[in-house]
């Protein structure tokens, strides 16, 4: 008689929080860069969307098929407005990138960023985005909040961990 193969108990296994993510924007140039962080960062969630193309043919025994033939990739981000006051309120520069970038078309609505892990995770990327960032509506009662989606420009490029020297 077989005995069906079991996971391993998963009690043992540990697990990590999800929004443990730095990201910054370029506002310097490609050979120069002048990385300035995004603060006020509630989510972010990078992901990936494969493009798919049916690629069945008539050995399949009429099951599909499909071929991935290229892929996105997207961030989307939610924020509370966070800024320095003396004496008026001016807001993270970070953010101020995002949504100014939104105002604009072509070249101007875009940016260079990156962003990482700041957990024992490796993910660390690098990329060019076309942003769609604003400001988000609210009652009186809440804090101010943006959001939006940073849209790839080509393949992102997996990159080192930026550090710091203590």
């Amino acid at each position: 008689m077989t005995t069906p193969l079991l996971p391993p108990d998963g009690s043992a296994l540990d697990t990590i929080p999800a929004g443990r993510y730095a990201f910054q924007v370029n506002t310097g140039t490609t050979e120069t860069p002048t990385w300035v962080f995004v603060n006020g960062l509630t989510n972010f969630e990078p992901t990936y969307k494969p493009k798919l193309e049916d690629d069945t043919d008539i050995t399949s025994d009429g099951w599909e098929s499909q071929a991935v033939t290229g892929n996105a990739h997207s961030i989307t981000i939610e924020g509370l407005v966070k800024g320095e006051s003396n004496p008026d309120f001016v807001p993270d520069p970070g953010m101020q990138v995002l949504v100014e970038a939104s105002k604009q078309t072509g070249k101007g609505a875009h940016i260079h960023g990156r962003y990482w892990r700041t957990d024992e995770m490796s993910e660390a990327v690098e990329a060019h985005y076309a942003i769609d960032c604003s400001l988000k509506g609210g009652k009186p009662t809440e804090l101010q909040k943006f959001g939006g989606t940073l849209t790839g420009r080509g393949k992102p490029k997996d990159i080192t961990k930026p550090t710091t020297t203590p």
